[in-house]
């Protein structure tokens, strides 16, 4: 059964930790494909729908809350509420409980610096046209830059730099 709930949202942002054994703040955050300032207030209708929690703008859906951990993997859908899901606010939604993380093939921004210290495995569609696989670390499209490498993953080793370019930020927090 399908159900979606209407809730008035509004959403303050607070000074940022990110990164806390590092001991560095953020003043601005990436939130819907836009700048957002430390102590700024934005207004958005959260919307649910089978324990996703979800913001919808210019006919995208973000998702800010994702369900209670059932299994180990969790797996973004492509839809929500009729939208294609193009961005997962980490920072906001809760992977406690979670392992790995299969994204679907609509994704087009992936913020990893707030991925859950237990996540050892990222996958994602193969028919993504920004992000790709391999050995459970994700990367650009080209394999030029690393977008994240899973914090709990232990096989690490100088192969997963071969042809890089580039480091995200937040690839390895």
């Amino acid at each position: 059964m399908k159900y979606i709930n209407y809730i008035s949202t509004v959403v303050l942002i607070p000074p940022l930790k990110l990164h806390k054994s590092r001991g560095s703040i953020v003043s601005t955050i990436k939130f819907m494909n836009e700048r957002i300032k430390e102590g700024e207030m934005i207004m958005f209708k959260e919307l649910q729908e089978n324990g996703w929690k979800y913001y919808i703008k210019e006919n995208k859906a973000y998702i800010v809350g994702v369900p209670k951990a059932e299994q180990s993997t969790l797996v973004v859908p492509e839809m929500l509420g009729g939208y294609p899901v193009v961005e997962v606010v980490f920072y906001m939604a809760s992977l406690r409980g979670y392992t790995s993380i299969h994204l679907s093939k609509n994704i087009k921004y992936f913020d990893a610096s707030c991925l859950d210290e237990n996540v050892n495995n990222i996958s994602i569609d193969e028919d993504n046209k920004i992000f790709s696989v391999k050995n459970g670390i994700l990367y650009s499209k080209d394999f030029k830059k690393i977008i994240s490498f899973p914090p709990a993953k232990k096989d690490f080793n100088a192969s997963c730099f071969e042809g890089i370019e580039s480091i995200g930020d937040g690839a390895f927090c």
